[in-house]
């Protein structure tokens, strides 16, 4: 097994803390598209690391924000021009936004789904349910599956295998167990559908329940979430990781030694796939899921990949305290929001997986 000091997640968790204090003020909370884009997943984190304050000031932006129907977007999008005279947060961030606002809409019911999951944990009751009951009464009645958004994507909706990991992830951690297997049945049956073998494989299915093809996905974010190539480079590899984590927790939950038999598919997959499947800005989630399905199973194939994974989350943090994604060139500066995102999400599973390795009983030094 590769060897790791969890003295040194400790160390990362403290430097993006103290970052991440300064870095979010009250201009960023004040801004919607801030709030919906970069710290959806923050609930989480504050609440995994303590940071109870932040988390009640974020909750109070939340709550001023969310709709009826439990989405937790600002209803208008972002222009370029209100993003160049907009001073209520980073300018940087505005333009990414606005630059890729249908885009980010891809995942907008992933990210409501994280933001239901951090409102439960924070004790509002009122918004979680908001949250979950939206995204209960968009799912599919045949498939069990969330769309990825039901605003975009109302004429044509996609269901990716990242998003509903998302919400049955949500349902779980709220009680919602029916409406997690649901979810989980869909997830199972679009993994098992494709073997061990396929050279590409599709992460995503239309409203009739058939598996995206290349062909009918335009090139760019989409077809990258959508479909994942075994030995290439440049893969996507969170949803897989989000998925194991769901699996793991399906398992536990049940008991049904039938939810290992997709993450064992997916393990095959992961043999396949170039070390960037561990060592990439897009694997954190798959040492998430590792680490939980380890803690599951107790099989050391998911401590060795829970682990590769971490190593690389603390050795490619910055001095600072963040984490830089590859996808912006060296002269232009990584906006503010990304910082945030990327950044408060690795500090999170720096203290989960960690403690799934505990769990499971993984011999590592502290």
């Amino acid at each position: 097994m590769p060897q790791l000091n969890f003295g040194d997640c400790t160390t990362a968790i403290n430097t993006t803390l103290q970052w991440a204090q300064h870095a979010v003020s009250p201009a960023e909370l004040d801004d919607p598209h801030f709030v919906a884009l970069g710290l959806y997943k923050a609930l989480v984190a504050y609440h995994a690391t303590g940071r109870t304050s932040a988390a009640i000031d974020l909750m109070s932006a939340l709550e001023r924000g969310v709709s009826s129907t439990g989405d937790f977007h600002p209803g208008a999008q972002l222009t370029f021009g209100q993003a160049l005279t907009n001073h209520g947060a980073h300018r940087g961030s505005n333009l990414y936004v606005a630059a890729f606002n249908s885009a980010l809409d891809l995942a907008r019911n992933y990210r409501n789904a994280w933001f239901a999951w951090g409102a439960h944990l924070s004790g509002a009751t009122q918004v979680a349910n908001a949250g979950l009951d939206g995204l209960e009464k968009t799912m599919h009645p045949r498939l069990g599956a969330v769309p990825n958004s039901s605003a975009a994507w109302a004429q044509q909706p996609v269901y990716a295998l990242g998003t509903n990991a998302s919400c049955a992830n949500a349902f779980l951690a709220s009680g919602r167990i029916d409406a997690a297997v649901r979810v989980g049945e869909f997830m199972r049956g679009l993994i098992m559908a494709q073997p061990d073998d396929a050279s590409l494989l599709s992460l995503a299915c239309n409203g009739s329940g058939q598996p995206l093809r290349p062909q009918e996905v335009v090139q760019g974010i989409a077809h990258k979430l959508y479909f994942l190539h075994p030995g290439q480079l440049g893969q996507v590899y969170w949803p897989l990781g989000f998925t194991i984590k769901v699996l793991a927790q399906l398992y536990r939950e049940t008991g049904q030694s039938a939810w290992l038999d997709p993450a064992q598919r997916i393990a095959q997959w992961l043999k396949r796939c170039t070390d960037e499947s561990t060592s990439s800005i897009s694997s954190a989630k798959i040492g998430w899921g590792a680490g939980a399905m380890f803690a599951a199973t107790g099989d050391r194939i998911w401590s060795d990949m829970a682990v590769r994974a971490l190593q690389t989350i603390v050795r490619t943090q910055t001095p600072q305290g963040i984490w830089m994604r590859p996808d912006f060139p060296a002269w232009l500066p990584q906006p503010l929001l990304v910082s945030v995102d990327t950044s408060i999400e690795r500090m999170y599973y720096l203290t989960q997986v960690p403690a799934a390795l505990r769990e499971g009983g993984a011999p590592l030094p502290e």
